[in-house]
């Protein structure tokens, strides 16, 4: 007879074994599916990084870690890519990331990507055939990102199988599944249940329209919906042309029915910083975040920008220069504008305003957050502006180089270069930037 300790280490070790099988058959699959895709986006990334066009090439070498995240080579190119100290940063000319790339560059983009979801829904049809309860989680996490790419909404066949199209089809089982876990249905359409609807007590009330460039959530009724899709939509080509980027997605906005839920919301998703800010985006999962409130149409434009700027660059910059940005459209009667005079009369520090985040300084509940927010637009549209070589060189080169750097969610890479290069001016600067405001006020 066996012992019954002996038993369970063995069986213990049995199933362990068993699941280092499937596991490694999985990895082994998706290994051979993805090589191709690997090879095609580093073929489609070659001739812009040959041409100069950083922002794309690194766009298409992030395609590639996405298949192989463990690719030595290709990590040690793209952050050779990001390095501002490379010799050979200052040896290539490079484009700017602001001057709108060849048209075919998105639809090569987005034809790769297709072919990325069909993989996806490949291995995950592949490790759902699998023995066992490891099986599903990395299957659900090729579907999920098939959906993803996609990008909804998704429709069923006769078969009851999802249809993405493009030959990409989900079996019944795992469709059923999906069903049940990650997708929810509006309006009468299958979405993914991303994090912000997983946070929503009540999914019934929640209404979708979608524009042109805008996917609009709110908790209100769907007319609403409609009529802030029209606001985004409008603002789009003001976008575009302020930056000369087109991304290809959809600018998500979802719209509380008042601060009470919008607040509620934010303590259910771990973001209670946020909740006395009039709004906020979520540039990773592509929606803002606002509630119904006077001026609601130029904050949802506000939130659009940001989401816009996040998905043509994929950088995080500094706070400043994010509020800075999304402050630039609107016309002259926007917060920021009214609450120069308050600057005027007593600025906060021009290096707080560099260091800081605004929603810091809107939990300040002094006053300080109009404040930052209008020095943070009066100082992006002065260096963005002025003709002065000791402000314009240095900012020109680091807003180039940060843009098409897509550093992602590091900020403080932003921030620790831009200290860098304007070390020394600073003073000068923030005499300046005053000076500028002044002038406005006397206009």
């Amino acid at each position: 007879m066996i012992p019954a300790l002996s038993l369970g280490v063995i069986l213990a070790f049995a199933a362990t074994s068993a699941s280092a099988d499937v596991a490694i058959k999985i990895e082994t699959y998706r290994l051979k599916v993805t090589t191709k895709t690997f090879e095609r986006y580093f073929a489609a990334g070659k001739p812009y990084y040959f041409r100069g066009y950083r922002l794309e090439a690194i766009q298409l070498f992030e395609r590639c870690l996405e298949v192989r995240p463990n690719h030595a080579g290709m990590n040690r190119f793209v952050r050779l890519l990001r390095d501002y100290d490379n010799p050979a940063w200052n040896k290539k000319k490079w484009r700017s990331p602001k001057a709108t790339v060849d048209a075919a560059y998105r639809t090569k983009l987005r034809t790769l990507d297709l072919r990325t979801m069909q993989d996806c829904v490949r291995i995950g049809s592949y490790a759902a055939k699998q023995r066992g309860d490891d099986a599903w989680p990395p299957a659900r996490k090729h579907f999920v990102r098939a959906l993803e790419i996609h990008g909804g909404p998704y429709v069923l066949d006769s078969k009851h199988r999802l249809d993405l199209g493009k030959g990409a089809i989900i079996p019944p089982e795992p469709t059923k599944r999906l069903i049940e876990a990650e997708l929810v249905t509006i309006n009468g359409a299958l979405v993914v249940r991303d994090s912000m609807l997983r946070a929503l007590a009540d999914l019934s009330v929640v209404q979708e329209a979608r524009g042109e460039h805008a996917l609009v959530r709110t908790t209100s009724a769907r007319e609403r919906a409609e009529e802030l899709a029209e606001v985004v939509d409008g603002a789009w080509d003001e976008f575009v042309a302020h930056t000369g980027q087109s991304p290809d997605r959809p600018l998500g906005l979802f719209v509380f029915d008042g601060p009470e839920a919008y607040r509620a919301w934010c303590d259910a998703s771990g973001l209670a910083e946020h909740r006395m800010a009039a709004g906020f985006a979520r540039i990773g999962e592509g929606f803002a975040v606002t509630f119904e409130q006077p001026g609601v149409d130029a904050i949802a434009v506000h939130e659009a920008a940001h989401l816009f700027f996040g998905f043509a660059y994929g950088t995080s910059m500094t706070s400043w220069y994010d509020e800075g940005f999304s402050e630039s459209f609107g016309d002259e009667t926007s917060v920021s504008r009214s609450n120069l005079p308050a600057v005027a009369a007593d600025p906060i520090p021009l290096k707080e305003i560099l260091a800081g985040r605004a929603v810091t300084f809107i939990n300040r509940m002094d006053g300080s957050g109009p404040k930052f927010y209008a020095t943070a637009w009066a100082l992006y549209s002065f260096l963005r502006t002025t003709e002065d070589e000791r402000f314009r060189a240095p900012f020109d080169e680091w807003e180039g180089f940060c843009l098409g750097a897509r550093y992602g969610e590091r900020a403080t890479d932003a921030a620790t270069l831009f200290d860098r290069l304007f070390a020394g001016r600073l003073e000068e600067l923030e005499e300046a930037l005053l000076a500028w405001i002044r002038t406005r006020l006397d206009e």
